[in-house]
């Protein structure tokens, strides 16, 4: 789940409320490390009235999976996850063990070493988990292979997620394939874009996939499960999605959504998360002005939102019009003109410049990253500079030194 589009509730144009008049919104996510019940917690941090009802997990997906096709009560089920998959099973009324606590077990391989397992085990669930060791695939390969009859259940196969805003890290289907290839055979899925969820909600909710909208930023998995079950789709191009990058051109013509966004903070009538992030830097740089876009981001992390560091940025640069004027309008914003002067560049500022240079020189003619420069020097640069500042002035520099640094 996109969480800063979420933070929208507060951001939402006049007369609009939540949730929208006459429409219906569940949230799909295939990340299991969380219950609905979890989620649902973590709206209401937002600012969000979702219920528990309004949240289909592939944790849930996986424990009503069971309950659906009358999973004996007298077996057990191993979870090769964390506690959302647990705590979805419990209150489906099935017995389960593993998951976080099974992270802290080792074995050592020696000679006629004996693996013991419960022969009650009659499912394993394999899902999302930073827990993910060796005895877990070992105890799900050996219930899977030994067990008569033991179900293989995956929450979902997405092979990376962004799990910190930060950068992207392996998803539930490493783990997946880490089991299946030890025990040669192939899953039961039952997250996006596996149909068995569409299913359950359409039951749920008495509704028709003609009148669904499936909105996401993944082709691999969200958009691709609402075409799998006949529903309208809706791409948003965020940080981690793009049509070009996620797919060839050849693929996207024939398998891409019937609609695309250019990301989700540009929907509708200009909701944007940028103007999210502003209103709460406005009052944080009032009282500390000298305050960077790194703290700004620690900030923010109190509102159980972990806003990427671009967003940060422009945040940032639309609070301090707000507070000061707009850039364009003067260069000193503690005394602005009607016409903008010239900031010139002190000796420590060219240096720190040209130590980033060095540092941060891109390889194979990639663009510089302008941001990630600023960044590093922010405690010298003047705090006005913006990327395309640096940008010119090493420009300017190259043209004087063209022999290089």
């Amino acid at each position: 789940m996109a969480w800063l589009a979420m933070a929208w509730a507060g951001c939402l144009p006049p007369g609009h409320g939540w949730p929208l008049p006459g429409k219906k919104l569940v949230f799909v996510t295939n990340n299991s490390r969380k219950s609905r019940r979890q989620y649902s917690k973590k709206f209401r941090s937002l600012g969000l009235e979702v219920t528990e009802e309004e949240n289909f997990t592939s944790s849930f997906a996986a424990a009503m999976y069971l309950k659906l096709n009358n999973f004996s009560p007298e077996k057990k089920v191993y979870v090769v996850g964390e506690d959302g998959i647990l705590e979805e099973l419990k209150l489906a009324g099935f017995e389960c063990f593993g998951g976080p606590e099974d992270g802290k077990k080792n074995i050592k391989l020696e000679a006629d070493f004996y693996f013991e397992h419960d022969k009650c085990v009659g499912a394993v669930i394999v899902g999302l988990d930073q827990y993910f060791n060796y005895y877990k695939m070992q105890y799900a390969r050996i219930c899977i292979s030994e067990n008569p009859g033991c179900l293989f259940i995956a929450t979902n196969r997405d092979p990376t997620g962004h799990m910190t805003s930060a950068q992207e890290w392996p998803g539930a289907g490493t783990m997946v394939a880490a089991v299946s290839s030890s025990v040669q055979k192939e899953p039961i899925v039952v997250g996006k874009p596996s149909g068995f969820l569409m299913d359950f909600l359409l039951k749920s909710f008495n509704l028709e996939t003609s009148r669904m909208c499936m909105v996401g930023d993944r082709l691999d998995t969200d958009i691709l499960f609402g075409q799998n079950t006949g529903c309208k789709t809706l791409l948003v191009l965020s940080v981690q999605s793009s049509v070009q990058t996620m797919l060839p051109q050849s693929q996207v013509k024939t398998s891409g959504p019937k609609h695309t966004c250019g990301s989700f903070n540009k929907c509708g009538e200009s909701v944007k998360a940028n103007r999210w992030v502003c209103d709460r830097a406005v009052d944080l740089l009032r009282d500390d002005p000298q305050m960077d876009p790194k703290g700004l981001q620690d900030e923010l992390k109190k509102y159980s939102v972990d806003v990427p560091y671009h967003r940060v940025f422009r945040g940032k640069m639309r609070a301090l019009d707000i507070i000061y004027g707009k850039w364009e309008d003067c260069s000193n914003p503690v005394a602005p003109t009607r016409r903008r002067k010239r900031l010139a560049w002190t000796k420590e500022e060219e240096a720190v410049l040209r130590e980033a240079m060095a540092k941060f020189a891109p390889q194979n003619d990639a663009p510089n990253p302008w941001i990630q420069i600023l960044e590093y020097g922010h405690h010298v640069f003047h705090k006005t500079r913006l990327p395309c500042d640096l940008r010119v002035k090493w420009r300017n520099l190259m043209m004087k030194e063209p022999a290089g640094y």
